[in-house]
């Protein structure tokens, strides 16, 4: 099964409805400032959301605090709003301790943790 990740800046309906029809899992990916809301308007063509703990593109990052949150009212939203099968990923600086707030914060089932080096 094909992954695609996109920025949420550049979702379009017809777009995440296109990778869906030729097999793909599209997986909205937001930024540290972006609000979740704006996964609300993708919710029905998106198979998961990663929530960047960091900034894109620079190396070295601590992970931004409010983001381990971000990813706990993620989950609540979806689960309240029927879409408990979206996956939540984390990716940025995602150290073991980094790794379990994460996972603790939101429910473990659904939180992948990228780039780590055991966990």
């Amino acid at each position: 099964m094909r992954q695609c990740i996109m920025k949420a800046q550049n979702i379009s309906q017809k777009c995440l409805q296109y990778l869906r029809s030729i097999g793909a899992k599209p997986i909205l990916a937001i930024n540290p400032g972006t609000p979740i809301c704006v996964v609300e308007e993708a919710v029905d063509f998106i198979d998961g959301v990663l929530v960047m703990t960091v900034n894109p593109g620079f190396a070295g990052q601590k992970l931004v605090p409010n983001t381990v949150d971000k990813a706990r009212r993620l989950r609540k939203w979806l689960d309240e709003n029927g879409h408990e099968d979206i996956i939540i990923e984390t990716d940025g600086n995602m150290s073991n301790e980094n790794c379990r707030k994460a996972f603790l914060r939101s429910r473990c089932k659904n939180v992948c943790c990228r780039n780590i080096e055991s966990c």
